[in-house]
């Protein structure tokens, strides 16, 4: 798996895991991360905790969102539009 880095004012590198979104390591450089992300295991309750996150948002749909969905020709700017 493939974990993007985010460079942090102090110079040091985060490494995010993209599956249950945990910070999952702080060097300072990337050669350090890479043995940090080799020994992630993802915490189960974290990722019940998105998925169940993933579930109420398909079940809200756009009106949660305050995006309202219509016709694209009954609109000038296009099929969406902001509440």
């Amino acid at each position: 798996m493939q974990y993007p880095h985010r460079l942090n004012r102090d110079g040091s590198i985060d490494a995010i895991c993209p599956r249950c979104y945990a910070t999952i390591a702080e060097c300072l450089s990337e050669s350090d991360l890479i043995r940090e992300e080799t020994n992630h295991m993802c915490d189960p309750a974290r990722l019940e905790y998105y998925e169940e996150e993933r579930r109420r948002a398909m079940k809200k749909g756009p009106e949660g969102t305050g995006v309202t969905l219509r016709d694209p020709s009954s609109l000038a700017g296009g099929g969406v539009s902001r509440r």
